[in-house]
């Protein structure tokens, strides 16, 4: 749904089914934006955030992670987690819209 998304918006997006493969992706084509569900396959998008950000140094890159819950946004955005946006999945329009800006602002930093 989000890479639907972000390519009737002209965004480009790479897409990996799991962290291993996203991870191998984002060494090879070294992204500036990565967006990352909260919930993958053995481990969490922060972690997966962490990976790419302090093991590997794939800064600079912007890093969203998109949840279904709400509720999770503030522990995500903890400092130090290395999450530089974190999104409510897109369930609506007005939603669609905040998401396709916020990503983009990514490109901006």
């Amino acid at each position: 749904l989000l890479k639907k998304i972000l390519d009737e918006h002209n965004i480009p997006v790479l897409t990996a089914s799991n962290p291993a493969d996203g991870l191998n992706i984002a060494m090879s084509e070294r992204p500036r934006i990565i967006v990352s569900d909260l919930e993958l396959e053995g481990q969490t998008g922060v972690e997966f955030c962490q990976t790419v950000k302090f093991t590997n140094k794939l800064i600079p890159c912007y890093f969203v992670i998109c949840t279904a819950n709400q509720d999770k946004i503030s522990k995500v955005m903890t400092p130090g987690n290395g999450v530089d946006d974190c999104l409510v999945k897109p369930s609506g329009r007005s939603d669609t819209v905040d998401f396709v800006s916020r990503v983009a602002l990514g490109f901006l930093l």
